[in-house]
């Protein structure tokens, strides 16, 4: 019995979503891992954010621990708290129905842009398996990623496609509701993640697209659709406004975190787009934390070779644009999704693949038709088999790397990334499992790496403290202060050192300083355990 055309469309969208989970499900049985343990394990906040009103105060910042305003991914965990409590897999669960959401999304869009079903199939079974996503998928706290990606992926499919004819009346109010429900993903994208203020880009592209497939001029287009295509750039110019207005007053982060000169930064992405595309066709090793060089001649030799491959590949796919215009689409597609990490606005990671959840949806578009173009069926089912084969096998595998704590860094390390962070990271995990013998050369190897590193000068100076290495603890808990002055914590962790060698008055002083800054930035967990050492000590 032949299947129908709509039992194959069900077929194709649980084999995308099988796909999406198989790939990642050894996350379900992985710990809170890297930004996890700040935002979620240790967050005490989450309580409190199960009321709509926390979301609307500046205060959401410190019970979130969030550095960006992104209240509908920070309201999902809340929601896992409430019926999760600490156990991670439930976490995991929803990240991997994300996952899912985004991958059947990205099916939708490619039917909508008319790929044939077996193009979009391969299409959004790629981006589903793709070891790419694993940061996302595998690390709770990126969640924002997976959910801005598919409301963004389903608001661009919804996207009604108009160009090149008169919308027909009978028509004209199904488009109308598309286009008011495109409108509405794409505000709940916003309020995901602020990756979506590239949209009005992508909505523009796909109308340019069409219009170029239908031979109507782009001029009369936009006198045409003028007014719809102005509406999603007010939406982003509102959020923008608001992502820039409402932000933490103070926090967790030094205020002294390094800001390149604008050449400098967008020196450095083009660098890190040409490192993109690299691991998007070779996606071994990853890692959780990439160094990039953002001054000095490294930058600047790397940003050259970037250049010269980036403008040959542009070559190529104009090129190309008629024999193959799903090249020069991929990567039109590919660079606009990255504008808002382009460094125009300066980030605290200039690289990191979480921030590829949307624009390897481009890649994944041109690989589809490219194993599409080869013409002999038999052929192109043994690349399409050998190419899916092959990513869920890496991203399962590097699902397990994210299984704890000490296997991602350890991983990290092993793979000869120059990470300070992995560093530390690594040597807290032996620190808490008091292997400090262990820990100290990992924190030592960190500001080796990193010489302002505050964090782990703070945590080599705790490390020496505990092995009774007072007068070096002090050195290095002195440096953490010169990098960060409002580092409480350290400053905490100082005073109790000088209060080891006798020279309380000191000690005092401190614990004091180190209360007021806890308590400026809210950060009440720490306030009540100086508060207690200062009234044992007083």
């Amino acid at each position: 019995m032949a299947m129908t055309k709509d039992m194959a469309g069900v077929a194709r969208v649980a084999l995308v979503a099988a796909l999406a989970f198989l790939a990642f499900a050894p996350c379900l049985g992985n710990d809170f891992v890297y930004d996890d343990v700040a935002t979620l394990k240790a967050n005490v906040g989450l309580r409190k954010l199960l009321s709509p009103a926390a979301y609307f105060r500046r205060d959401y910042f410190r019970l979130a621990r969030e550095a960006s305003y992104r209240p509908l991914a920070t309201a999902t965990y809340a929601m896992d708290y409430r019926i999760w409590g600490q156990r991670p897999i439930g976490y995991h669960l929803g990240n991997l129905l994300w996952h899912c959401a985004a991958s059947i999304l990205f099916f939708a869009l490619c039917r909508s842009l008319g790929a044939f079903p077996p193009v979009a199939t391969l299409a959004a079974a790629l981006y589903a398996a793709h070891p790419i996503q694993s940061e996302s998928v595998c690390c709770i706290s990126y969640r924002e990623d997976l959910m801005c990606a598919s409301f963004y992926l389903a608001a661009l499919a919804l996207w009604p496609p108009a160009a090149g004819r008169a919308t027909p009346p009978a028509r004209r109010s199904a488009d109308q509701l598309r286009f008011a429900a495109s409108m509405g993903c794409l505000v709940l994208a916003l309020l995901s993640k602020e990756m979506a203020l590239s949209f009005p880009l992508l909505a523009m592209a796909k109308e340019w697209r069409a219009a170029r497939r239908s031979g109507e001029a782009w001029g009369a287009l936009w006198k045409r659709r003028a007014g719809r295509l102005a509406l999603p750039w007010a939406i982003a110019l509102a959020a923008f406004a608001v992502f820039t207005t409402f932000h933490p007053s103070g926090g967790p982060l030094p205020g002294s975190v390094y800001e390149p000169p604008l050449l400098n930064r967008m020196a450095a992405f083009a660098y890190v787009c040409a490192r993109y595309l690299w691991l998007l066709v070779v996606p071994y090793p990853l890692c959780a934390d990439y160094v990039i060089a953002l001054e000095g001649a490294p930058l600047w030799a790397a940003a050259a070779g970037a250049w010269i491959a980036l403008i040959g590949l542009g070559a190529a796919a104009y090129g190309f644009r008629r024999r193959f215009p799903a090249g020069l689409e991929a990567l039109v597609g590919f660079v606009l999704l990255l504008v808002p990490v382009s460094g125009i606005i300066n980030l605290f990671h200039p690289m990191a693949l979480r921030y590829l959840a949307l624009p390897s949806a481009a890649f994944c578009w041109l690989l589809a038709h490219a194993v599409g173009a080869l013409g002999r069926r038999g052929l192109a089912r043994s690349v399409m088999g050998a190419l899916l084969a092959g990513c869920v096998a890496v991203s399962w595998v590097r699902a397990g790397d994210w299984r704890s704590e000490e296997a991602l860094w350890s991983c990290e390390i092993r793979f000869g990334s120059r990470s300070a962070v992995a560093r530390n990271n690594l040597g807290l995990v032996m620190a808490k499992a008091g292997k400090i013998d262990e820990a100290i050369p990992l924190f030592g190897e960190a500001v080796r790496l990193k010489p302002n590193y505050a964090t782990a000068h703070m945590n080599l100076g705790v490390a020496l403290g505990r092995r009774g290495d007072v007068d070096q603890a002090i050195a290095h808990l002195t440096e953490a202060l010169k990098y960060w002055p409002d580092f409480a914590e350290a400053r905490y962790n100082l005073g109790y050192a000088l209060y080891l060698q006798g020279r309380r008055d000191e000690a005092i002083r401190l614990y004091r300083q180190a209360l007021a800054t806890a308590q400026a930035q809210g950060a009440t967990e720490l306030a009540a355990i100086i508060q207690t050492e200062l009234d044992r000590v007083k």
